[in-house]
């Protein structure tokens, strides 16, 4: 009977570097693969927690003041999450293996208006709402504000013999009044645009309808008659079809002008000059398309509209409007006696005409029979009537074609821009440092200068008292009219804490400062 052989040194040394081998390749790729599933469900636990602090914060959003506003910081404990029932306790870390105290804190932020981010146990944890701005846009009409608050209510003061405030009474009001809800049942809510016309006001819904109220003689109401209306009513649809929806944008004078989310333009009210550009001169009390170039299909490509402010006796003279196209270039149609469309004629159009040199636009506005486009790199261009020098070429020569506005005292060209508004034979321009320049004419301190000297190039707008400059201001308009000569303009803005200033004419109680005393400096209307 044979003897079992032990190993050998040579088999023994060869089983060793085997299992060595082993353990070197196999041991590691078992650890990352224990590790990665530790990690894995370390991710899922502190999705889950995520997951649960974010109900926690939809719940709570309108209940605490902290989670209502953007930007806001809310500290809370897990026990804070436990108690409100969307989590057991005691939940155990999966990467310490250790029970997190109730006491554990975690960092809510609201980085947007549907979105919360989360910080799980942040070196500081701490909770505070930032201020929230009052106003949020602002619009001057010829005699009369509007103001948008970032609740969505709209307020509105001055002049109202049409029911333009919107309060179901036409008594003037010399401090801010909220509008009153469609037939004057509660507030008008939700709104985040508005438009002064000339004697009514327009308002764009969340939902993209648009609300009117005011002086409705040429159907610039859009609610299918000519019967004005002291409180908000909705417009129709296009040619009277149930209800206008799907609008983007707003602006009105005498008659109104929106702008749908495809890019085609819709317009109603005041016609006599084509300035509706649905090819005819006849009022419309209902939506129209605005017409293409060639007048046969529908305007698109659109992303801004301006209804175009002016001025008509006995229809001597009449109104126009303007369109930014997508590309950068201008568009405009409607009565042209000054070269207000910019194609070097004065030859009025019922439809679209392109506006001639004119590339890398970004914003557009009106003035009294003048256009004005803000370009890309922030100078300003303008055309049209330019009486007391309101184009701000540093003349008061007619353009039919655009010219560039100069600098401060006519010294290079204005730049820097940021936004521009056209009032009443003035306008108003902001700069990116939040400063506000304007030019024209000054009769009533719409300048904002301290001064009634009308200017042909820009001026600083002073600041309270005349003390320094006015300084971080985030929107701005401006108003006015000129009946036979007479009347005035005035400028409106709102600064970044949500504060309303106007300054110029005040006849009507437009300033909103509780008077009838026309201001050449800024005055703080509220709060």
């Amino acid at each position: 009977m044979k003897k079992n052989k032990g190993f050998t040194l040579v088999e023994m040394l060869g089983v060793t570097i085997i299992l060595g081998l082993l353990i070197i390749l196999v041991v590691p790729n078992l650890m990352r693969v224990y590790k990665r599933a530790q990690e894995k469900e370390y991710k899922l636990f502190m999705e889950r927690i995520e997951r649960v602090v974010i109900v926690y914060a939809e719940n709570n959003k309108n209940n605490i003041k902290e989670l209502g506003v953007i930007g806001g910081h809310l500290c809370i404990n897990l026990q804070d999450i436990v108690d409100a029932g969307l989590l057991n306790s005691p939940q155990i870390d999966p990467k310490t293996k250790t029970i997190l105290s109730n006491q554990t804190q975690i960092q809510i932020i609201r980085t947007d208006k549907d979105t919360f981010q989360i910080e799980y146990n942040p070196k500081e944890c701490r909770s505070y709402a930032p201020e929230i701005p009052e106003f949020v846009m602002v619009d001057a009409g010829s005699y009369f504000s509007l103001a948008l608050k970032l609740d969505g209510t709209v307020w509105a003061w001055g002049q109202n013999s049409s029911g333009q405030l919107g309060n179901g009474t036409t008594e003037d009001s010399y401090l801010p009044i909220q509008v009153k809800g469609h037939e004057g049942e509660g507030y008008l809510t939700d709104i985040i645009q508005i438009a002064a016309g000339s004697a009514h006001s327009v308002a764009l819904k969340r939902d993209g309808t648009v609300w009117t109220w005011g002086n409705n003689s040429y159907g610039q109401l859009g609610d299918g008659t000519t019967t004005n209306k002291s409180t908000p009513v909705q417009v129709r649809g296009v040619n009277g079809e149930g209800y206008l929806t799907n609008i983007t944008q707003i602006s009105a004078h005498t008659h109104t002008i929106a702008l749908t989310y495809n890019g085609t333009v819709i317009s109603w009210g005041d016609n006599m000059s084509g300035q509706l550009g649905d090819g005819t001169a006849i009022n419309k009390a209902t939506p129209v398309q605005v017409k293409d170039l060639s007048g046969t299909g529908v305007l698109t490509n659109i992303k801004q509209v301006v209804a175009g402010k002016g001025y008509s006796f006995m229809g001597s003279e009449g109104y126009h409007s303007a369109a930014l196209i997508n590309n950068g270039t201008v568009l405009a149609w409607g009565y042209n006696g000054y070269g207000q469309l910019g194609n070097q004629t004065t030859e009025s159009s019922l439809i679209p005409v392109e506006t001639i040199g004119l590339t890398d636009v970004v914003q557009i506005t009106s003035g009294q029979h003048s256009l004005y486009a803000l370009k890309n790199n922030g100078t300003v261009w303008a055309w049209g009537y330019n009486i007391a020098g309101s184009l701000g070429d540093g003349t008061t020569t007619d353009r039919h074609t655009p010219v560039q506005v100069k600098g401060p005292e006519g010294e290079g060209y204005l730049t820097n821009i940021i936004q521009i508004k056209g009032g009443y034979r003035h306008t108003v321009a902001l700069k990116n440092d939040d400063t506000v320049w304007t030019w024209g004419i000054n009769s009533s301190g719409q300048l904002g200068d301290g001064t009634t000297t009308s200017r042909l190039t820009p001026v600083q707008v002073k600041g309270i008292g005349g003390e320094g400059y006015l300084t971080n201001v985030k929107y701005i308009s401006a108003g006015g009219a000129f009946p036979f000569g007479l009347g005035g303009g005035y400028c409106i803005v709102s600064k970044d804490d949500g504060s309303v200033w106007t300054w110029g004419y005040n006849l009507y109680g437009q300033l909103g400062d509780g008077t009838t005393t026309k201001g050449t400096t800024p005055k703080k209307v509220f709060p």
